[in-house]
């Protein structure tokens, strides 16, 4: 585990950190946009947006919202899955760039570098989700209950693993932010010199 969370230490840099914002804006603008994103596909099916940005789902919710979407939103989701790699990707690199910056700041790079396996779990759990829901919008009106209920299983795990890097990244917010203040005290208080 201490050698895959060493390799991440490339992404801890700023100008890494520049390059993988740029890349997760670019993400958010292709799946976001009114075209061929997800704008369009709540314009086409009346509102109905992507089934994954719900906590959990039930084998009958994703018949029936597969069912909703009609073919031509079948089609648009399917595109949208495929574009959901790269905000997988871009996110999941931004949250682990974050996370080592911030470590950086408390000098603490390990033991708490381990942390970075939270996003990479979400990471994993959310490929599984969108590689079994490619899946199932291609079989459809067919079943493939393994992919069906892998879908319906990542789902809350991808979401699990979010919250629980948010909590690592807001804990490492405070400790930077309560050490930053508690360095600028030390440096007010007036030095007793010894005669």
């Amino acid at each position: 585990m201490k050698r895959i969370a060493n390799w991440f230490d490339r992404f801890g840099t700023k100008e890494c950190s520049r390059k993988i914002i740029f890349f997760f804006v670019v993400s958010v603008c292709l799946i976001e946009n009114p075209w061929f994103g997800q704008a369009h596909l709540k314009e086409l099916t009346g509102g109905v947006g992507m089934l994954d940005m719900n906590f959990a789902n039930t084998v009958t919710q994703t018949n029936n919202y597969l069912t909703m979407l009609g073919q031509q939103g079948r089609d648009v989701y399917l595109l949208l899955l495929g574009l959901d790699f790269l905000i997988i990707a871009s996110f999941g690199l931004l949250q682990i760039s974050f996370m080592l910056r911030l470590l950086k700041g408390l000098q603490l790079d390990y033991p708490l570098k381990w942390c970075v396996m939270f996003p990479l779990a979400r990471g994993l759990f959310d490929v599984i989700e969108t590689v079994s829901m490619i899946a199932n919008v291609i079989s459809f009106p067919g079943q493939i209950s393994a992919t069906l209920y892998l879908a319906v299983c990542a789902t809350p795990l991808k979401w699990i693993s979010l919250w629980m890097t948010l909590a690592a990244l807001l804990a490492f917010m405070l400790a930077n932010a309560a050490s930053k203040i508690r360095a600028r005290i030390c440096s007010n208080e007036p030095q007793l010199t010894v005669l």
